[in-house]
């Protein structure tokens, strides 16, 4: 059977290998920066959120962050709050 898409994008957001602490202090130690880029889940949806954090992984992000839709998101900038609100009409909760 098919995972549902809740779960495809849960699993691949528990696929992580190694700590955030772990991985900056061995990129510190090699002298690099990371690639960490940030998406809100469940925008557009959550099966191109799923997508999009393979496709990050493949292409080398370091670490992914994955910000959860909330109702109120003033202290975050306009693009966030946006995506937050659009994730949240199509009913995305944790």
């Amino acid at each position: 059977a098919r995972p549902s898409r809740r779960t495809s994008v849960a699993l691949c957001a528990a696929v992580a290998t190694k700590s955030v602490s772990g991985t900056m202090a061995e990129l510190k130690e090699q002298g690099k920066v990371a690639f960490i880029p940030f998406l809100v889940a469940g925008d557009p949806d959550l099966e191109t959120t799923a997508t999009a954090i393979k496709k990050l992984d493949e292409i080398g992000a370091n670490v992914i962050e994955l910000g959860v839709p909330y109702s109120d998101p003033l202290a975050d900038g306009p693009v966030i709050q946006n995506a937050a609100t659009r994730a949240l009409e199509k009913a995305t909760t944790l």
